[in-house]
Formats: C-alpha cells, structure tokens, sequence
C-alpha cells in the first residue's frame, strides 16, 4: 500500500494560470451570503435596473410602433435628455459652496441630522 500523504494547499504560487487569472477579477460573494439585508439591497438594486433597462428599449419602441415616425422617437429622445441639459447648465453657474449649503438645510432633514460642519 502506498503511503498517504496529504494534499498540497494551493498557494498563489502554485494555483493555476486561469486561476489566478480569474482570481483577479472574480467577484467576494460571501457578503451576499451572510448579510441578509444586503441581500436584498442587491437583489433589489438588480430588479430596477432591469426594469430601468426595459423602459430604456420599450417605450422609443412602443412610440415607433404607435406613430411609424423616427422624428417622434428622436423627439423622445430629445424630451428625456432635457432635463439632464438644464439641471447641468443651471448646476455650473452657481458656487460648490451654496448648493452643499442648501442641501444641508432641506426641509426634510431636521435641525440636528447633519454635522454643523456640513453647512
């Protein structure tokens, strides 16, 4: 009978080159694992986004299908980028300072939710 002998831990050094490869780019699911909450967060985070991706194709779809114009989609297009444009340029003309200030003193946060230091 041969003699038994245990098997060698695998080191960084001795893993495979896919393994290592992989190593590098592979995702810690143990979080996942032991946190519920977090669970839930992710899975949760991941719904939306489908949802959000969903819409993203659906609705310039359904506006094709129901006009057979591509102005109107592109004017859809136009309609959904419209506010990002504004907020940005109004967002650029005013101080970092006063839009952290006013964010710190909106009506839903109470007198005592952020450190004096924010504002």
């Amino acid at each position: 009978m041969p003699p038994v002998t245990a098997p060698i831990p695998e080191t960084p050094e001795t893993a495979p080159a896919w393994r290592r490869a992989l190593g590098g780019v592979a995702i810690d699911a143990g979080l996942l694992r032991r946190r519920r909450d977090f669970r839930l967060l992710v899975v949760g985070q991941t719904l939306s986004d489908a949802g959000s991706m969903a819409t993203f194709v659906a609705v310039p779809f359904q506006t094709y299908e129901l006009t057979g114009s591509s102005l109107a989609v592109g004017l859809l297009g136009a309609a959904e980028f419209a506010p990002i444009l504004v907020l940005a340029l109004s967002a650029a003309r005013w101080p970092t300072r006063s839009i952290a200030v006013g964010s710190c003193r909106s009506p839903r946060s109470g007198p005592r939710s952020w450190p004096a230091r924010c504002c």
